[in-house]
């Protein structure tokens, strides 16, 4: 090249880098403002400002070790909520207090983790619209017991299974697996989730059906090594449950979210990004699952606001799942309209994550206006 001339490769890595600045000052934002909403939300139960019979927090003090406590909770929530309350004495605050400060952990450490994951199998774009719907997530702030916690470590198997669908490395694999069964080790329904992502994973990749009926094997092998003979006592004493309240309801959780994952249902959808539509498939199964326990009385469904807190370990899931369906719609896409009104949808969701996310910060707070 003569000298003098400034070199094109240079040039255009420059506005690249420059772009990345942006993305991670961006990103940095999101994280300030989980941070600023726990922060905020913990100086208001300090001050009695919160609704907290409405927000519940928390619900039961030490457990057996390694116990399963009715109804049907397995061994590490019973360890999650012993470290709760030990937690507690040992720094000398409320044990609801505690439980704030985790699961704001795990709501940062989400919108980080699920940013990330979307910006490197989504895009950039689409990965700022998941970080601030994850921000928004209504329930975000009612937490309750190791819901939240629940979610991030979801969060973590579902993608730790996912990329073992990409790459089919044993590390992967291993990732995976070892989050999935923390998760479902805290909490049952999760079961759900993991079977309709591993049911649409073998449907879309046939040709590694082994590989996966193997995790799944390892998954359930070790879910039982670990829990026999307890989740048996715990089905046995289930005949002195009297059932549950209520009608179907997903709570906190946004609709407009779950109607977008339906995109999935799409063909030309789900072969532009299969990977994206086992999230729905494992969102969506949870749900049905969900409201059908919740329409034979064996789950709660309370209306809204007391609304239980099933779906805050899905919302993660939900708010991905549910970026990631609109941008495959529009990469499947051939009509530039329709692309148009899909990027429109891109900003519904954001309107109504925001919409919900004030009116659930309402009730968190009328204890303070009233």
């Amino acid at each position: 090249m003569p000298d003098g001339q400034p070199d094109p490769g240079a040039q255009s890595a420059e506005p690249e880098s420059r772009w990345r600045l942006y993305w991670g000052l961006a990103l940095a934002a999101l994280v300030l403002a989980a941070t600023l909403l726990t922060w905020a939300h913990y100086h208001g139960l300090r001050t009695s400002s919160l609704n907290v019979p409405l927000i519940e927090y928390y619900v039961h003090g030490p457990q057996p070790p390694w116990g399963w406590v009715p109804y049907v909770h397995p061994p590490l929530y019973c360890e999650f909520m012993t470290s709760v309350d030990y937690t507690a004495i040992m720094a000398g605050i409320d044990n609801k207090a505690v439980v704030l400060l985790v699961s704001g952990a795990a709501h940062v450490l989400m919108v980080l983790l699920l940013s990330l994951v979307a910006r490197r199998w989504i895009g950039p774009g689409p990965a700022l619209i998941t970080g601030l719907l994850i921000v928004l997530i209504p329930g975000a702030q009612r937490p309750f017991e190791q819901y939240p916690l629940t979610g991030l470590i979801l969060c973590v198997g579902v993608f730790g299974v996912l990329n073992y669908s990409r790459k089919w490395t044993v590390s992967s694999a291993l990732v995976g697996v070892l989050a999935a069964l923390m998760v479902v080790e805290m909490n049952l329904l999760c079961w759900f989730a993991l079977g309709g992502l591993f049911l649409a994973l073998l449907v879309q990749y046939p040709e590694h059906r082994l590989g996966l009926i193997l995790c799944g094997l390892l998954l359930v092998s070790l879910f039982m090594a670990t829990t026999y003979p307890g989740l048996y006592k715990a089905l046995g004493n289930r005949g002195t449950h009297s059932g549950e309240m209520g009608g179907m309801t997903i709570g906190w959780s946004n609709p407009v979210l779950l109607g977008a994952l339906a995109l999935w249902a799409v063909p030309g959808v789900r072969r532009a990004q299969p990977v994206g539509a086992a999230v729905g498939a494992a969102v969506a199964w949870f749900t049905m699952v969900v409201l059908v326990l919740q329409k034979v009385q064996l789950a709660d469904g309370q209306p809204y606001p007391y609304s239980y807190h099933y779906f805050a370990m899905v919302d993660p899931l939900m708010a991905i799942g549910s970026v990631w369906a609109v941008t495959a719609a529009i990469q499947a896409s051939t009509s530039r309209w329709l692309q148009f009104l899909l990027r429109l949808c891109l900003g519904g969701l954001l309107i109504s994550q925001l919409y919900l996310f004030l009116q659930g910060q309402a009730h968190i707070w009328k204890a303070a206006a009233g």
